[in-house]
């Protein structure tokens, strides 16, 4: 890429700036939003940063991903249980003739108990 952005180095030198993604200026006016750019002081904090901590970092981040794919997995079962659990609620409401939950619930606990009372009686 023919951009022309230089960064000088440590030592005097300069170097192509990378492009997009590497130069503020260049990722502007590739139109990415400037809360997404890494800024140079960014880049060269990791830089200067222990290689093994980046390890530890990489390492951190590959954790919390497989945890948050967790979550989202246990989140579309509890979602389901919860479908299921609503279409019972409505379901009990209706057979009971009434809209609150609690109260459809309690009347037909009543009701199964009424059933095996008169059963053990026969």
């Amino acid at each position: 890429m023919n951009h022309g952005h230089v960064v000088p180095n440590a030592d005097g030198s300069k170097a192509r700036c990378g492009g997009p993604g590497f130069c503020t200026q260049c990722s502007l006016e590739a139109g990415t939003p400037p809360e997404k750019i890494i800024s140079q002081s960014q880049i060269k904090r990791i830089q200067a940063t222990n290689p093994m901590k980046l390890l530890e970092i990489v390492e951190e981040i590959d954790r919390l991903r497989d945890s948050v794919h967790s979550m989202r997995h246990e989140n579309a079962c509890l979602n389901l249980k919860l479908e299921q659990a609503e279409s019972l609620i409505k379901s009990l409401s209706a057979y009971c003739g009434h809209p609150d939950a609690a109260e459809a619930c309690r009347i037909v606990i009543r009701k199964c108990g009424e059933y095996f009372e008169g059963e053990a009686l026969k």
